[in-house]
């Protein structure tokens, strides 16, 4: 059965997940921030805590597994 994805991932965390994997923050406007990652550019919205199901798809969107993520997050966060 594959790991879940935690409940209390804040934009910090994400923030540093994304950076690692080599997105750059191209602008903040309003409550969204627009990444330019490998994989494309993507816009998140900036939330204290992200919901599991809007979390897996922005790891769906910048091209990481569950597992891909979950390792990067426990070892940055």
């Amino acid at each position: 059965m594959p790991r879940r994805l935690p409940r209390d991932v804040d934009h910090r965390c994400l923030d540093s997940v994304l950076r690692h994997i080599g997105c750059v923050k191209l602008r903040v406007r309003g409550s969204h921030a627009r990444y330019s990652c490998p994989s494309g550019r993507v816009t998140v919205p900036i939330y204290k805590v992200y919901s599991p199901g809007l979390l897996m798809k922005i790891i769906a969107q910048v091209g990481l597994s569950r597992e891909e993520f979950l390792r990067l997050y426990e070892e940055l966060c």
